[in-house]
């Protein structure tokens, strides 16, 4: 009989096998090149070896989960988050139920470190098992050089970000009302990534100042049409466009592909983006503690009303006082959507509600 131990953090020694696992099942061998480590330098990188939850069978890692505890700003608001990504099982022992232990414990090991929010980078059976459900308001935008012509756009120059750049684009980036916390030494690990692979981090010059940047992948198969994709764009608007036309004028592109937040007015206005918002594709959402992250929360909101607030939840019904009375939501899924999603809220609700989300972009697992 097989001797099983954990879940429990990563060992030093262990985690070239976790990168070997990630990389057999995610990228189809044990010996990818560039391999999960490239992609998610942060996650599978040695500093965070007790969020890489793992399961060994006779020694051998065989399950593992990643977490990457962070914090979300929204509108000078704060949510302390952790992400969920790499998660797998060596094919040899599925169905074992180690992926379900693992998001248990994964969950148990956020709250205790004081996380409330769960960004999952999936929407399988797994994770809606958990309750964990889509939420959130994105548009997915495709972008041709046609639909730039005409635009208010400046003339600019894209130029490869360079080690000597990552203060300018910790500076930019920390100037999106809706984002990640990303200390300097977080750019540094992501920009060190980009260089070993494929997408391409460029800053955006007008004057020869910078104003933005544009993190991106080409996909250049053996047809055309080619196209690009946006991974995270930053800075002024107007020239994160002008880049997009740039882009596909040196790679010869067809199009362009991004998420855009429905908190971006300004790109959604320039390009005309309409039709339906919706969660992010293939992600899932989960609250750990309701209360606190509401107590967190509170002087904004609290800003925003006027009044004071107040919140708890019981049974699974979460309720939202202020001074007009107190309003319940009951489920998780419901929870989500009042917090994030596009639903009709009662006054004075909806005068907070829903809350910003930033894309992932250079912070996805």
């Amino acid at each position: 009989m097989a001797k099983t131990e954990g879940p429990r953090g990563s060992r030093a020694e262990e985690r070239d096998e976790v990168v070997r696992l990630t990389d057999l099942v995610f990228r189809g061998s044990a010996d990818a090149v560039p391999s999960m480590q490239d992609h998610f330098p942060l996650l599978l990188g040695p500093g965070n070896l007790e969020n890489m939850r793992v399961i060994l069978e006779d020694g051998q890692v065989v399950s593992h989960l990643g977490i990457k505890e962070n914090e979300i700003w929204v509108h000078g608001a704060r949510i302390k988050v952790a992400s969920i990504g790499s998660v797998c099982t060596h094919p040899e022992h599925q169905g074992k139920g180690y992926a379900t232990i693992l998001l248990e414990d994964g969950f148990e090991h956020i709250r205790r470190r004081g996380g409330d929010l769960v960004l999952i980078s999936g929407a399988r059976g797994l994770y809606r098992r958990a309750d964990c459900h889509p939420a959130g308001r994105y548009y997915q935008v495709a972008v041709g050089p046609e639909d730039l012509k005409g635009k208010c756009v400046p003339e600019v120059t894209l130029r490869v970000a360079e080690k000597n750049d990552v203060t300018a684009l910790t500076t930019c980036y920390r100037r999106e009302p809706v984002r990640f916390r990303r200390p300097v030494e977080d750019f540094a690990v992501f920009l060190a990534a980009l260089q070993r692979r494929r997408p391409g981090l460029e800053l955006i010059l007008c004057d020869g100042e910078m104003v933005g940047y544009l993190a991106h992948s080409v996909h250049k198969g053996k047809a055309e049409p080619w196209q690009g994709r946006v991974i995270e764009y930053a800075g002024s608007r107007a020239a994160v466009l002008a880049a997009l036309g740039s882009l596909m004028e040196r790679e010869e592109l067809e199009s362009v592909e991004f998420m855009v937040p429905a908190h971006d007015t300004e790109t959604r206005m320039m390009l005309g983006v309409t039709g339906d918002v919706r969660p992010l594709p293939h992600h899932t959402l989960k609250v750990l503690d309701f209360a606190r992250m509401m107590k967190g929360l509170a002087p904004y909101i609290e800003d925003c009303l006027g009044t004071s607030v107040s919140f708890d939840a019981v049974n699974g019904t979460f309720r939202f006082q202020s001074g007009s009375g107190t309003h319940e939501v009951r489920g998780h899924s419901d929870l989500l959507q009042f917090l994030f999603g596009e639903v009709e809220r009662p006054s004075p609700w909806s005068d907070v509600f829903p809350l910003d989300l930033p894309e992932p972009g250079l912070n996805y697992v």
